[in-house]
């Protein structure tokens, strides 16, 4: 069964017929709130600006219950679609997407320190 697939039971299981539901709900608004709320910033390339999303590592219920937030990472819309989406786009698994989310933060990171060593004299 597909990540997304338990997902979606797991949902119904909460009162919410669909995904969309819960990301059109209360518990979602308040979630989004507390980890927006010390700060907005995209993990991969630090925007501070635009439309902000929150990528779940896993869809366990203690996350989305919002009792577990260090499953939710910020990152703003267009990283999050390139981790969710193949530049065919083709929806990528959950376990692809968090792969291609490490790939990435490892080149952000590599890309970072790249720059603050030639700043140095």
């Amino acid at each position: 069964m597909s990540a997304y697939t338990t997902r979606n039971s797991l949902l119904r299981k909460m009162g919410y017929p669909s995904y969309a539901d819960y990301l059109s709900s209360k518990l979602w608004e308040d979630i989004r709130h507390r980890v927006f709320s010390s700060g907005r910033q995209c993990r991969l390339c630090l925007a501070k600006m635009g439309e902000m999303h929150l990528h779940h590592i896993c869809y366990k219920k203690t996350v989305m219950t919002g009792d577990d937030l260090s499953k939710l990472i910020p990152l703003c819309a267009i990283c999050h679609h390139r981790i969710e989406f193949t530049k065919k786009g083709v929806k990528r698994s959950l376990t692809q997407a968090n792969y291609e989310l490490q790939r990435l933060s490892r080149d952000a990171g590599r890309e970072i320190f790249l720059k603050k060593i030639r700043r140095k004299p």
